[in-house]
């Protein structure tokens, strides 16, 4: 993401959050950019959220399945608890 607008007027860059351009004192349209700044970030946090869940329910199904390998028939109780956890985690994350 850029930190920096070009003047439509002169051509000059500018930082973002200049209302005026630092050559000319063109004034900016201020929406253009906080949207697109926005929309940034918040496309950058889904994929790290998607990535994170990824990984922790990869973690969870490795967890699980060296619990029933190591206590057998016993060892599926113990997904009457992670799953659940699990699960809510998801929904919690996905929010």
């Amino acid at each position: 993401m850029s930190s920096q607008k070009s003047c439509p007027k002169c051509g000059k860059l500018n930082v973002i959050k200049n209302k005026y351009c630092i050559n000319c004192r063109f004034q900016f349209e201020e929406n253009d950019f906080i949207e697109f700044e926005i929309v940034e970030n918040l496309k950058t946090s889904l994929y790290g959220s998607l990535i994170c869940i990824s990984i922790f329910v990869a973690f969870m199904v490795l967890v699980t399945v060296a619990i029933i390998f190591e206590y057998g028939l016993f060892g599926t109780i113990s997904i009457v608890i992670i799953w659940p956890i699990t699960i809510g985690f998801i929904v919690w994350a996905s929010r």
